[in-house]
């Protein structure tokens, strides 16, 4: 059964708890019962995400609600760090102030040298692929006029170019006679 929720208005105003990706390594290690949950679309999960968290995205809201009151202790995760304050300030006014933010998302935890996992779209977990390429591409070198003339080509206009040159083809070889 569930217990009635009494809203808080004034948690709205106030800041969600804050924590860095240091404090979430250590409280992951030491309490089991730590529930990190990402509060990003279904697609956005499955492209990266924190190992062991869990999809709540915040589009579903009953649904993250039941998982907060599931989790003795929730953290918030998203992108940047703002989705998952606004999401928290919302669950404070549902009555869960205690629900903690990392503090700048993903992007703090990869930049912090945090792994990121994908989901396969059979369901299995593997190391996502990096976000950023560790080299720059490099320069490209400056193009002539045929270079330029080629990338100017469009599928319709190589389309209608190869067409032409075929009935060309055709009316050459009749007159030739071959």
């Amino acid at each position: 059964m569930m217990t009635p929720v009494q809203p808080r208005r004034s948690a709205i105003h106030r800041p969600p708890p804050e924590m860095t990706v240091r404090e979430l390594r250590t409280l992951v290690l030491t309490t089991p019962a730590v529930t990190i949950l990402d509060v990003r679309e279904e697609a956005a999960f499955r492209r990266g995400h924190v190992p062991h968290s869990v999809n709540a995205p915040e589009s579903s809201s009953t649904a993250l609600v039941k998982k907060v009151q599931a989790a003795d202790r929730a953290v918030l995760v998203c992108e940047d760090g703002r989705l998952s304050a606004m999401v928290a300030r919302m669950l404070g006014v549902c009555g869960f102030p205690d629900v903690a933010i990392l503090r700048g998302g993903l992007q703090a935890w990869v930049a912090e040298g945090g792994s990121l996992m994908e989901t396969t779209r059979s369901g299995n977990e593997r190391p996502a692929i990096p976000w950023e390429d560790p080299a720059p591409a490099p320069a490209p070198a400056p193009a002539g006029w045929v270079e330029k003339a080629f990338r100017r080509i469009t599928p319709r206009t190589l389309f209608i170019g190869l067409a032409a040159a075929s009935a060309l083809g055709l009316i050459v070889a009749r007159w030739v006679g071959v």
